[in-house]
């Protein structure tokens, strides 16, 4: 499979089950449908950088990645950019009736190359990079919605609340939820909220 069209989404994740037909790359020359555990797919033509999308091939941005031959090396990981537009409040009773609120965001997705932060492997640096909103943010795309999941008494909820009521961007950082954990069977896209930068209005 080592070809420049041909390849497979992960390799030591499994995409649960919920969610092996609704993932879909997306590049400047067309789109292609990933199918089965680890997201099998064939694209048009050569590409430096896909979209992952949720749906449908025009569906809501997941991550961006950089095309590797034969695997992207996807984890289940999201990176977005984007505003909170709304916060809903509910229980759910796999979580023993726990308090969860359901982040509505407008995304757009992150560079590929976007960091939180300086990691590991820029400690030769003499001097950090510091992330900025606009430039971490493929505004090139439309905003759409998606649901960001996490407890009510997470910070990230006050975090999302304040945000809301300021008009702060923010850039965030998730996963989709695990098939044992059950959030698939109440949310359409369950992405579980693990972390946010957030950054000045």
């Amino acid at each position: 499979m080592n070809d420049e069209l041909a390849g497979q989404l992960t390799q030591d994740w499994e995409i649960p089950a919920y969610a092996r037909t609704r993932l879909w790359l997306d590049s400047e020359t067309g789109s292609s449908q990933c199918e089965g555990n680890h997201g099998l797919f064939e694209l048009d033509a050569p590409t430096t950088e896909l979209t992952l999308r949720w749906g449908s091939a025009d569906g809501a941005p997941l991550k961006r990645l950089k095309w590797q031959a034969d695997n992207l090396q996807w984890d289940g990981s999201v990176a977005l950019g984007g505003m909170v537009e709304m916060l809903h409040l509910t229980e759910l009773p796999t979580l023993d009736d726990l308090p969860v609120s359901v982040v509505h965001f407008s995304a757009q997705p992150l560079l590929a190359d976007a960091r939180p932060y300086p990691d590991a492997s820029q400690r030769h640096l003499s001097e950090f990079p510091i992330p900025y909103y606009v430039d971490s943010v493929d505004d090139t795309m439309r905003p759409m919605m998606v649901t960001l999941l996490t407890l009510s008494d997470s910070p990230l909820t006050s975090h999302a609340q304040e945000a809301m009521l300021q008009k702060i961007p923010m850039h965030i950082y998730g996963r989709l939820a695990d098939e044992a954990q059950g959030w698939h069977r109440f949310f359409a896209l369950p992405i579980l909220w693990e972390s946010v930068s957030l950054f000045a209005p």
